[in-house]
């Protein structure tokens, strides 16, 4: 299985051996709630047809109390 796995931490928490620390900028994000299959390809097309501008990777969270999955779409830098 590919992919990347992450964990939020603190700042200063050393990475466990074999993963690598990495910091993700503060951004403004358009939140999505996942509830069919195609929230990326659709996200990605209404983005473009608001003129709204992607600026960086997109990630996944899991709401931890929910278990709700969700897309974060970063808009701009903060």
């Amino acid at each position: 299985m590919n992919g990347i796995l992450g964990v939020e931490s603190l700042e200063d928490a050393l990475a466990p051996e074999g993963w690598t620390q990495w910091t993700v900028p503060a951004f403004e994000y358009l939140s999505v709630e996942c509830y069919t299959e195609n929230v990326f390809s659709t996200t990605i097309a209404f983005m473009k047809g608001n003129k709204l501008p992607l600026a960086g990777s997109v990630h996944d969270y899991t709401e931890p109390a929910t278990g709700k999955t969700f897309m974060l779409f970063p808009m701009r830098r903060k």
